[in-house]
């Protein structure tokens, strides 16, 4: 066991004195070392993941540290080898069996020049939490940490010192939670919003802005673009042109992520609704990648279009998000553009790997491993093949039921009782296990728990 060293806490309660690095190692690693065994039935022995932990107290001594970090990075100058104009577009609620040729037919035609990760996952089941990974590069459980501290996404920070112009097109939603105030408010040079409209009016005219824009850019200064379609969140809006699904629940109608038996009923009818609206944004979003390829931009931007989690209809008991682990709530498309075409030999990836795949090819002079815990998608590592999903989290309540997966399995995990431990076996197709490895499943245990922590120098 590793004796506790005494320590002083900030007005934040994040601790002033660091344990040793071994110290930590010893803490959120372990030692035992776990081969394969047969599958067997039963309960996984502690004893197999000793040493590994999500826990709070070090959580924020990591996040303590990755501040210190910042603190001297910024006092250097920055470089890279190359400065491509960013796209972040993230689509409400956006599953990953909608990209194809029905149901996404606009972009699903260019198949051909699109990175498609076609396991991809959220960080976090809700939108706070999904953007929190995108624009960190941090798991989830850090993210009642930086709320609390009320601090930049270093990530953005970063973009900010390399002269990139910062522009939000702005949806309804990122009021939600206060998700504007913390990652978009202090660092963005513009926040652009059309009048008050209905949503499927909005977002319409919110993308003839972005295209507005594309028509007067000159290229003296690269662009940082976030921009979020809001039109597939429930109630799922719009024009009645795009009504193929068929049929539907009326509009008018209040709902709320959850078990809603009095809906269930209606699930079909709730679930066209969803798909008349990808459908829709599928075209807005088509259109804003015509103008990047008229304009000429395509061929030095960087363009991301991603859900920012799942949306389930109840596949497995539940409508909704935020509040499960499962691939119908979890599991996003995830499509990537480059200047050049690129491949990843990754089977798993999760929004924390967008920033280090990004700063990546643009060569930024810094250790990402330091700063980030998310990988970089162009350097295989076959100890990186995973992927870490948390519940969805809401202000600074603090997200204890997680998923760690691999090609074999996926586990929850739970801290919701102060206990590191496995509450259930799944395959990848969210069918429970009776009959498992134990060691692999203890393996993935310590690799969650590692992966809270940050790599590099100090």
């Amino acid at each position: 066991a590793v004796p506790l060293v005494a320590t002083q806490f900030t007005s934040l309660g994040v601790p002033v004195d660091m344990r040793s690095s071994q110290q930590l190692k010893q803490l959120f690693v372990g030692h035992a070392f776990l081969e394969d065994s047969g599958d067997l039935p039963g309960i996984v022995d502690p004893k197999l993941y000793e040493g590994s932990d999500i826990d709070d107290f070090l959580l924020r001594q990591q996040f303590t540290e990755l501040l210190r970090r910042r603190d001297r990075i910024f006092k250097e100058p920055l470089t890279v080898q190359r400065k491509p104009n960013i796209l972040l577009l993230v689509v409400e609620g956006l599953r990953s069996d909608v990209y194809n040729s029905e149901n996404m037919p606009k972009l699903f035609g260019m198949k051909d020049e699109w990175l498609d990760l076609r396991r991809h996952y959220t960080s976090g089941a809700n939108s706070g939490t999904g953007d929190f990974g995108l624009l960190t590069g941090l798991h989830a459980p850090y993210y009642s940490i930086l709320r609390e501290a009320w601090s930049n996404a270093l990530p953005l920070e970063i973009f900010k010192k390399l002269g990139y112009e910062m522009s939000l097109y702005m949806s309804k939603s990122m009021t939600y939670d206060r998700v504007y105030d913390l990652f978009f408010e202090r660092l963005f040079d513009r926040t652009v919003q059309p009048p008050e409209a209905p949503m499927e009016i909005w977002d319409r005219n919110l993308v003839d802005l972005y295209l507005t824009d594309l028509k007067k850019r000159t290229a003296d200064q690269p662009r940082f673009d976030f921009f979020r379609i809001h039109t597939t969140h429930f109630n799922y809006t719009y024009p009645p042109e795009f009504e193929r699904y068929k049929p539907t629940i009326p509009p008018e109608f209040s709902i709320a992520s959850g078990r809603n038996k009095d809906f269930e009923e209606n699930k079909q009818k709730l679930k066209n609704r969803y798909l008349n609206s990808v459908l829709y944004a599928d075209t807005l979003m088509r259109e804003m990648v015509d103008m990047l390829k008229t304009t000429r931009a395509w061929e030095n931007t960087i363009v991301i279009i991603i859900g920012d989690h799942g949306e389930e209809f109840w596949e497995q008991g539940i409508f909704g998000h935020t509040w499960g682990l499962n691939d119908p709530q979890t599991r996003t498309t995830a499509l990537m553009h480059f200047p050049e075409a690129l491949q990843t030999e990754y089977q798993f990836s999760s929004h924390q790997d967008f920033m280090p795949t990004v700063f990546d090819y643009m060569g930024l002079n810094l250790d990402l491993e330091s700063l980030m815990l998310g990988k970089s998608l162009l350097r295989y590592d076959t100890e990186k093949d995973y992927a870490f999903v948390s519940v969805g989290s809401v202000e600074e309540r603090v997200a204890r039921k997680h998923v760690v997966m691999d090609q074999r399995y996926k586990v929850t995990i739970s801290t919701q009782t102060g206990d590191y431990k496995p509450v259930a076996i799944s395959d990848l197709n969210d069918k429970k296990l009776t009959f498992f490895d134990h060691r692999h499943v203890a393996k993935l245990m310590k690799k969650a728990s590692e992966m809270m922590e940050f790599g590099g120098g100090s």
